[in-house]
């Protein structure tokens, strides 16, 4: 199951993370793009999950406590990251198909408003933050791929179609921010903040910011992982490492809007 409850150190905030892997052909199989072999939870059963969860607690607590609990509560959204490598596979490939709803960037968009936020919003959440997809296109998943352009560097390709879905992605919030009472959002920029650091990672420790620090998955087979883990942005071919991220979170958290609008996690949540 991918939604997990965070007890946070504010004592009245909980923090629902759904980890999201949304098929562009929702409608057709509710399948999840996963780049492993285990079996994914699908994106309608997590938001089942959730309502049943809620279902549970409203057996538990008063209808006031569970609506309040729920509206003071943070759902952290990350979104669109295997999705798009599935559209930019499907455009790369020797004979690709005519461009439908699986290649359609803001059909893509359009689904996690009616996926995501629609019903959980209807569940009682009204704060959600959304963290965009970072520069997917820079991964070591695909600069190090043999069939890459000669000289190396970033998918300028897969970046452009990041960089439409995560557009897509803060219209579509501000939008459903008019159209759904008491909702207020946050969008991360986890793209331009890695670009950010992309264009000047010694500010912040790193020294490598191309290569994985740990070769194929991540086990003796293939090697041991670099011993100076906290030099490196990439932990292994498409994540991040344990300190980009906790920079990351620390930018979108209290950092003066340069890295999420309308406003960051901690005015989201109201703490002062």
């Amino acid at each position: 199951m991918e939604v997990k409850r965070v007890e946070s150190h504010v004592n009245f905030i909980n923090i629902y993370h759904f980890t999201i892997y949304q098929s562009p052909d929702f409608h057709k199989h509710h399948t999840l793009i996963h780049t492993g072999r285990r079996k994914s939870v699908s994106l309608p059963r997590q938001v089942l999950y959730f309502s049943n969860t809620v279902e549970e607690l409203n057996g538990t607590v008063s209808e006031h406590e569970l609506t309040e609990l729920l509206s003071k509560s943070l759902f952290l959204i990350s979104a669109g990251t295997s999705d798009l490598y599935r559209i930019a596979n499907i455009l790369d490939s020797p004979s690709p198909s005519p461009p439908d709803s699986e290649t359609d960037t803001p059909y893509l968009v359009a689904s996690y408003g009616e996926l995501i936020v629609w019903p959980l919003h209807a569940l009682g959440a009204r704060r959600f933050g959304i963290v965009n997809a970072p520069p997917n296109g820079c991964a070591p998943a695909v600069t190090e791929q043999s069939h890459n352009r000669p000289g190396g560097g970033c998918d300028d390709q897969m970046n452009a179609l990041t960089r439409e879905f995560n557009d897509g992605l803060g219209s579509l919030m501000a939008g459903l921010s008019s159209s759904l009472p008491g909702l207020r959002y946050s969008v991360a920029d986890f793209y331009g903040f890695s670009n950010a650091t992309f264009m000047n990672p010694s500010a912040n420790g790193f020294t490598n910011t191309d290569a994985a620090c740990c070769k194929g998955p991540c086990n003796e087979q293939f090697g041991a992982s670099c011993g100076n883990r906290r030099q490196y942005w990439f932990w292994d071919v498409g994540h991040t490492t344990e300190k980009a991220a906790k920079l990351a979170a620390a930018a979108f958290y209290d950092r003066e809007r340069q890295f999420t609008t309308p406003l960051n996690f901690k005015r989201l949540m109201g703490i002062h």
